[in-house]
């Protein structure tokens, strides 16, 4: 299993384009994923924010 340092090594030897593209992987992962969460806990806030009620 790959460590962190090994990860680090590896990215180092990689060249510009391949730096960026590993960085433009991690802002998606980290930056996407954070908003996506954020998102779905406030839809959860604003449907139930009268309490549950009958669609009806």
């Amino acid at each position: 299993m790959p460590t962190v340092e090994s990860v680090k090594n590896d990215i180092e030897a990689l060249g510009t384009a391949g730096q960026e593209e590993i960085l433009h992987y991690l802002e998606e992962v980290f930056v996407l994923g954070s908003f996506a969460t954020e998102v779905t806990n406030e839809v959860k806030e604003n449907r139930f924010s009268r309490g549950k009620v009958c669609p009806l």
